[in-house]
């Protein structure tokens, strides 16, 4: 009896512990259920926080290294993803970089009984960004400045780079050295990379010319040297422009030596070198060249959202320029004869021709040149002077990702600039396509050079090192790259063998790579040409970096 109620104290006694127990867990699951929901809550708040940061980032990014511009377009794009929240974007110790950090909350509902009211989330995201690589020129000019006395451009090595742009006739042949403008491809059996009947690379929307403004206000001029084809020859010794200086001294003309020819040991350095191709022997004439500016607001990637300039001709209103071969003593007579006709001689040829001036704000301007029919090089150079004058220093025109350009002054040894790799690009791989390279008596040499202020770390940047190239012929299938040797240098470049031919380069960006960002004459790349009797080429070039363009990095 006394065992037996025992035994039904010690059941009541566990069962009523068990109750107790069952009590205490069923409100410690009722508590972590109700704080899973805060927290779930709060991961889905984190995720669409991430997700803001993430997308201010890479859409102010864009706007680098012009924070004044990034910032609030950052914190507008976050604001658009997020609803409420503090958006802290800042600069990183890269110049093409942005760091968007995003504060939120959200009130709690179960975790009040814990004092915990508000859950604060934070989240940050980390963008890069890599526009169109600059090309040619950090100056205020592009190509060789005739006329240039006292102070004709904001770097004074850039006076004379020996080079010119060139605009070939769409009805050129590609092996004249023009890739994207020429349409035509078979000469003398040599067959040219990407040709099959017609240039697979034809654009016939030429050339793109970026006119930066770093600081806003004042008016830009944008000028021409020689914009009108006109048959001189490569070397300007032509017998029509022979004609011409003499009829010119006859007539005592104040401004006759700018027609003098070359020859006799003279050079003039009003020699553009304007070549007539009789290729396209259906329809043998000079060709047109069309000018264009638009405003880029801002996405260089794209040219949609592009806008005419007021004052300025546009792409869909371009200002045209008739090309002339023939006899220009004649035509000469008749341009002063009858105003109705084009001044291609008399005001165009060899001189300066302003295409227009407008009021500028911050931002680019985009100078687009292209041709329409017509077999043979025009070229020429350009020239932005801000308010009247071309030695300020907030103004630079360069090619943007491609140029086609014309060398006729290289002596033994000459440098000019190539490419402009700001440091945000350490670590990755400079991408550049030669094409035509090398018309010359005797083999030469390329040497692609770091910035003269380029640094890694603490020590100066002398060369490159890992550099590779295609060797040519080049035309598919492909060989594969193989190292440039010391330095990024390649020697026994000849029209022999390059004539025609793609020939692609990789330089690697070595990590802790440095230069001079905030000047615009800093962190440009550059190249060596060494030839031992001189080279006379037209030539076209592409630069980019490896990689997308806009990325997030962390």
């Amino acid at each position: 009896m006394t065992s037996r109620l025992r035994r039904a104290r010690a059941e009541r006694t566990e069962a009523g512990f068990t109750l107790v127990w069952f009590a205490i867990v069923l409100t410690v699951l009722l508590v972590v259920a109700a704080l899973g929901v805060d927290i779930l809550a709060g991961y889905s708040a984190a995720q669409r926080a991430q997700n803001a940061a993430d997308a201010a980032a890479l859409a102010g990014v864009v706007k680098m290294p012009d924070f004044s511009s990034a910032d609030p377009l950052a914190r507008q794009v976050g604001a658009d993803n997020l609803g409420a929240g503090t958006f802290t974007p800042e600069q990183t110790a890269l110049p093409n970089q942005l760091k968007v950090t995003v504060e939120t909350g959200i009130d709690t509902f179960f975790a009040r009984v814990l004092g915990i009211d508000r859950l604060t989330i934070r989240r940050d995201a980390v963008a890069e960004y890599d526009e169109p690589v600059a090309m040619g020129s950090p100056a205020n000019t592009f190509g060789n400045q005739p006329d240039c006395t006292g102070t004709c451009t904001n770097t004074p090595s850039a006076q004379n780079p020996q080079l010119w742009f060139n605009l070939a006739g769409t009805g050129s042949r590609k092996t004249r050295g023009d890739q994207f403008l020429s349409t035509r491809c078979t000469v003398e059996n040599l067959q040219p990379d990407r040709c099959s009947g017609t240039n697979q690379d034809h654009d016939p929307t030429g050339y793109r010319y970026v006119v930066r403004n770093e600081n806003g206000g004042g008016d830009l001029t944008v000028s021409i040297f020689d914009p009108a084809f006109v048959h001189v020859g490569d070397n300007c010794t032509d017998g029509a422009l022979n004609n011409l200086y003499n009829a010119l001294l006859i007539s005592a003309y104040p401004d006759a030596q700018r027609y003098r020819p070359n020859g006799g040991g003279f050079e003039s350095p009003y020699c553009t070198g304007d070549q007539f191709f009789a290729d396209d022997g259906s329809s043998p004439y000079a060709p047109t060249t069309y000018y264009g500016i638009m405003r880029d607001p801002g996405t260089p990637w794209t040219e949609d959202d592009d806008e005419p300039v007021s004052g300025c001709p546009s792409v869909s209103s371009p200002r045209a320029f008739t090309g002339y071969r023939g006899d220009l003593t004649a035509r000469w007579n008749q341009e002063l004869a009858n105003p109705a006709l084009e001044d291609t001689v008399t005001q165009y040829f060899r001189k300066w021709v302003g295409l227009c001036t407008f009021p500028a704000g911050d931002g680019d301007y985009v100078l687009h040149m292209w041709t329409n029919g017509g077999s043979g090089h025009n070229r020429g150079s350009i020239r932005v002077a801000k308010n009247g004058s071309l030695a300020s220093g907030d103004v630079s025109i360069f090619a943007r990702g491609r140029m086609s350009i014309y060398q006729n002054k290289i002596g033994a040894n000459t440098e000019f600039h190539l490419a402009r790799v700001i440091p945000g690009a350490n670590g990755r791989v400079l991408n550049l396509t030669f094409f035509d390279t090398g018309d010359a008596a005797q083999p030469g040499t390329l040497t692609v050079l770091p910035p003269v202020e380029a640094r890694v770390g603490t020590s100066a940047l002398t060369s490159f090192s890992g550099c590779r190239y295609t060797a040519p012929p080049a035309g598919p299938p492909y060989p594969p790259k193989v190292s440039t040797g010391a330095g990024c240098s390649v020697s026994g470049v000849i029209s022999s063998g390059w004539n025609g031919q793609i020939i692609e380069w990789e330089v690697p960006i070595p990590d802790g790579y440095d230069c001079d960002y905030l000047d615009p004459q800093g962190c440009w790349l550059r190249i060596r040409f060494a030839y031992p009797a001189g080279v006379q080429d037209t030539t076209t070039w592409q630069a980019r970096l490896g990689g997308n363009p806009v990325r997030l990095v962390e």
